[in-house]
């Protein structure tokens, strides 16, 4: 998912762009875990777990058992179930995880537990998947008072939960897949050529030909494609084909969905890709007070805030940002982008100088000269006084 994440443009010229910093290993977190088993620190174990990219620590504090169990709930009779189950318990623990990590290593990401919320009478640990530039993902580590183990995870960038996600895949599958299908799809009857194109979309999917799956999904008729399970999976489909096409089925699932609140955070590059930047603002405000408020969703209201070129409420945000996390260097970067934008050069400068205080960083003033934007900034007293000190 590409989701919005500005990482400012003088970060990545002078290749210093700081996303999360890198976690100190946190090794004693299942020890800690098993003497006090509190929600924050079953959080904990899971984000050492990821961080680590070690499966036998997510199986510590995963219930794999309960979540297949919430899963395959209805699904079929409990001799069908229990097979699904064998198998499916050894591909969630080869192939989830390694999705996570690879996705991780792909783009540098780190998790970090954030805080508990509060979600409708729930307690759950929000977790920061962070992407850099790639983007960033929420996830709701759902904890079983009775196990202390994390039993389902609520994935903001599906808008729902694994379990539902899975129930999805799994119900597909099932021989009488059409029953499901009808429920699913809200349709009276479902034929042979639905059912078994959706048993070729699987194969697909399992395979790794999203492409295929894609193309299958476009064959479906038009009231199944509008539904909202088949206009997401489409969505998800189309990043691995172009931003021509996942801009497209963006677009496609703003028009039929786009009013469901749960639908924002896939939304997010759409509303970024179509200057939409109040809509943007108004779902991260609604975010905000879902998290308690997060520096990192502070951020990205700094950004839309930036594009809208309201400066006053970009700064705003941005020192919110700051405030709530003074040791990550992207939010200092970005606040210079901010004061640059509204034409305060003493102000950008002194960021600068924050900057090179909090780390090994040399602000270049030749470096800066290249960026576009700046060239106001460059031409000031201000900055031709201190490039000469430096140069």
């Amino acid at each position: 998912m590409r989701l919005l994440k500005h990482c400012s443009q003088l970060s990545v010229l002078l290749g210093v762009c700081f996303m999360v910093a890198a976690l100190p290993a946190r090794s004693d977190s299942f020890e800690t875990y098993q003497k006090n088993p509190t929600l924050e620190n079953a959080a904990e174990v899971f984000v050492e777990g990821m961080n680590t990219r070690d499966i036998p620590t997510l199986n510590k504090i995963v219930d794999v058992d309960g979540l297949l169990d919430r899963a395959l709930n209805g699904l079929g009779d409990d001799q069908t179930m229990r097979d699904v189950k064998r198998g499916a318990k050894q591909g969630i623990e080869a192939n989830m995880y390694n999705n996570w990590f690879r996705v991780l290593n792909e783009t540098d990401g780190v998790v970090d537990f954030r805080r508990l919320i509060n979600v409708d009478g729930q307690k759950r640990a929000l977790v920061l998947m962070d992407m850099g530039e790639s983007g960033m993902n929420f996830l709701e580590l759902i904890v079983n008072p009775k196990t202390r183990k994390v039993e389902d995870i609520y994935v903001h960038t599906t808008g729902e939960t694994l379990s539902q996600s899975m129930t999805k895949v799994f119900g597909m599958m099932m021989p009488n897949s059409s029953n499901f299908l009808k429920r699913i799809l809200d349709r009276r009857d479902i034929d042979n050529a639905i059912v078994n194109s959706f048993r070729d979309i699987n194969n697909y999917n399992r395979q790794g030909q999203y492409d295929k799956s894609y193309r299958k999904l476009k064959t479906l008729p038009q009231d199944v494609q509008d539904t909202r399970v088949i206009s997401l999976m489409k969505v998800f489909m189309a990043q691995s084909l172009s931003d021509e096409v996942y801009r497209k089925e963006l677009d496609q699932l703003d028009k039929l969905h786009g009013k469901d609140p749960e639908m924002f955070f896939i939304l997010m590059d759409h509303y970024f890709f179509t200057e939409q930047y109040e809509r943007g603002i108004s779902g991260l405000k609604m975010l905000n007070k879902r998290f308690g408020e997060d520096g990192a969703i502070e951020n990205l209201i700094s950004v839309y805030q930036f594009l809208k070129k309201d400066y006053t409420q970009a700064l705003k945000h941005i020192d919110k940002a700051i405030a709530m996390e003074p040791e990550k260097l992207d939010h200092y970067w970005f606040k210079a982008d901010v004061l640059n934008g509204k034409g305060d050069f003493k102000g950008t400068l002194a960021t600068f100088d924050k900057i090179e205080s909090m780390a090994d960083i040399y602000v270049d003033p030749s470096e800066l000269r290249k960026l576009e934007g700046y060239e106001a900034f460059v031409a000031s007293d201000e900055f031709k006084r201190w490039a000469a000190k430096r140069e």
